[in-house]
């Protein structure tokens, strides 16, 4: 199950919905994208983080990666160009570049990233 992979969630109530969308299925596997880390934050206070649900922080710069929030299993960066990219890789960091994520095996939903580990995509023209 995605969660907003090009958007974010709106408020607290959103957030903890998805969390509890998460403890009413168990046999799904769930990942959620989101810059709104407080609301993440105060829906696992408050229901805990459930076992099937990986949580992707969208870093709000450019070129670099944020500090990841409580809760939170990966970090995902944009780069403006391909040697930004490189660089990063070169520190161990992993590709998404907008691969299909059936061609990536679903490693963001399936936790098979390294643990904190940031996701590397290049800059796309609109």
């Amino acid at each position: 199950v995605r969660g907003n992979s090009s958007g974010d969630a709106e408020n607290k109530i959103y957030a903890a919905n998805l969390i509890k969308y998460a403890y009413a299925h168990p046999a799904a596997k769930m990942a959620i994208w989101s810059k709104n880390t407080p609301v993440y934050i105060d829906a696992c206070d408050k229901y805990g983080k459930p076992e099937n649900i990986k949580l992707i922080q969208s870093s709000i710069f450019i070129n670099k990666p944020g500090k990841l929030a409580k809760y939170f299993d990966y970090m995902f960066t944009v780069y403006s160009d391909a040697s930004a990219v490189k660089k990063a890789l070169e520190t161990g960091d992993n590709e998404c570049n907008g691969k299909k994520c059936m061609t990536c095996g679903y490693k963001c939903y399936f936790g098979t990233w390294k643990n904190k580990t940031n996701i590397v995509e290049l800059l796309r023209d609109k």
